[in-house]
C-alpha cells in the first residue's frame, strides 16, 4: 500500500504550539516551558506513524494534545487538532509505556473492559476478549491477574484490551520501552502482524530509530524543544514483515543510516 492509495485523512495538526504553565514553586521558569512550536503533522487513515526525537521534545504532548487530554490549567495551547472518525464515532485508543492493567481484573476482565463500557452483553465481550488473547498467545491465561503475568505479558493484555473494543485510531506512547531486548522484539512483530490485520491508523511514539523503521509506514523526525517536525520519510519497506529478517536486510540498514544522520542533526 502506498501512500496515495490511503483513505482520507484521520489525523490533523496545524500550526500547533504548547506551552506549559509555570509551577508556583519553580522560580526558574517564570514564563513557563514551550514545548511544541508550529508543530503541522496529517495522519492518513491506515498509516503507521513513527514519531522519534530528541528525549523531552514533546512527543507524548503530541499525543496528548490528540486525545484530548490538554487542559487550560496546563498551559497555553495554539493551533487547530482534528481527529476525523468514522461513523459512528469510536474513543480514541491510548497505551501507556507503562501496562494500566486493573491488578484487581483478571486477563479476561481487563481485555473485555472496553466492551463493557461500550455496553456490549458480557457473552458477546468475552468472546471478542478470547479472540484477542489467543492473537498475542495469552490463551490460557484468562483467569491469571496481572502479578501473576510476566512484563511481556502484560504489556500485549496493554495493547489487546485497546484494540478489543475497535477504536478507529490508537496513540502508543512508547509501549515496549520498559521490556528486555528479546521480549520487545517479539512484541514488535505482534503489533506489526495485529496492525496489517487491523488496518488501524497508529501515532507511535518511540525513542528508537530501529523501532521506528522496523513498524511504520512513515517515520516523522521532530527537533529539540521546543519541538517542530524536521523531516517525514516513508518507509519503502514491504509488507508482512518480519523483524528479524528486515533486521538483516540491506535495505533496512540503508534507511536507518540515512535517518540517523538527519536525526543526529536534529540534536544539535
Amino acid at each position: 500500500m502506498t501512500a496515495e492509495d490511503l483513505p482520507r485523512e484521520k489525523i490533523v495538526l496545524r500550526g500547533v504550539s504548547a506551552r506549559y504553565a509555570p509551577r508556583p514553586q519553580d522560580k526558574t521558569q517564570s514564563g513557563g516551558v514551550e514545548v511544541l512550536r508550529d508543530v503541522n503533522l496529517t495522519v492518513r487513515a491506515g498509516e503507521f506513524v513513527s514519531i522519534v526525537g530528541p528525549s523531552g521534545c514533546g512527543k507524548s504532548t503530541i499525543l496528548n494534545v490528540i486525545a484530548g487530554l490538554w487542559s487550560s490549567n496546563d498551559g497555553a495551547l495554539a493551533g487547530e487538532i482534528a481527529v476525523h472518525h468514522n461513523t459512528p464515532p469510536r474513543p480514541l485508543g491510548y497505551v501507556l509505556q507503562k501496562d494500566t492493567l486493573f491488578p484487581w481484573k483478571t486477563l479476561l476482565q481487563n481485555v473485555s473492559f472496553g466492551l463493557q463500557l461500550q455496553g456490549a452483553p458480557r457473552e458477546a465481550r468475552h468472546e471478542r476478549a478470547h479472540e484477542w488473547i489467543a492473537r498475542v498467545g495469552l490463551t490460557g491465561f484468562e483467569n491469571h491477574f496481572p502479578y501473576q503475568l510476566s512484563g511481556g505479558m502484560r504489556q500485549r493484555a496493554n495493547i489487546i484490551r485497546v484494540l478489543a473494543y475497535d477504536p478507529d485510531v490508537v496513540l502508543m506512547d512508547e509501549p515496549l520501552g520498559a521490556l528486555d531486548a528479546h521480549t520487545r522484539m517479539l512484541v514488535q512483530q505482534e503489533i506489526l502482524d495485529l496492525w496489517e490485520g487491523s488496518k488501524k491508523t497508529v501515532l507511535f511514539v518511540t525513542h528508537d530509530l530501529e523501532e521506528a523503521i522496523l513498524l511504520g509506514t512513515r517515520v516523522v523526525l521532530m527537533t529539540r524543544r521546543p519541538a517542530s517536525i524536521r523531516s517525514s520519510h516513508a518507509i519503502d519497506l514491504a509488507y508482512p514483515r518480519s523483524i528479524m529478517d528486515l533486521k538483516l536486510a540491506p535495505q533496512f540498514r540503508a534507511i536507518y543510516e540515512e535517518l540517523w544522520k538527519q536525526f543526529c542533526e536534529s540534536l544539535k
